[in-house]
């Protein structure tokens, strides 16, 4: 069919595969109703919305999912306001998987070995 393309983004996959913290709120953009990559970490906010909330908490909201590349024997977590656990993280096939199964805030992700 014809149609009209607005634009192609080609990314290279990073795999973290030693012990880091990446700092969530350098992000500044809002991701909704969209699918996004942030320093190789997608954000598939198509059923939710990821986005900076004034520089101190981002915004991670339910149906929102978070996937990022990790070696074999990595953990995952994340720090979020008030330690809330309305998410899930599960590690499948060197994909942690990160969802959001509530309207909550986020600050950083942490891959250890």
């Amino acid at each position: 069919a014809n149609g009209y393309l607005g634009k192609i983004a080609v990314s290279i996959p990073v795999i973290y595969s030693e012990n880091t913290t990446i700092n969530l709120l350098e992000f500044t953009d809002t991701v909704q109703s969209s699918v996004s990559v942030y320093k190789g970490i997608t954000i598939d906010a198509t059923n939710g919305k990821f986005g900076n909330n004034n520089g101190s908490w981002l915004q991670f909201n339910n149906g929102t999912v978070l996937k990022l590349n990790v070696a074999e024997g990595a953990t995952v977590s994340i720090v979020t306001y008030q330690n809330a656990a309305d998410y899930t993280i599960t590690i499948e096939n060197g994909v942690a998987t990160i969802t959001a199964t509530a309207n909550i805030y986020i600050q950083s992700i942490s891959v250890n070995y």
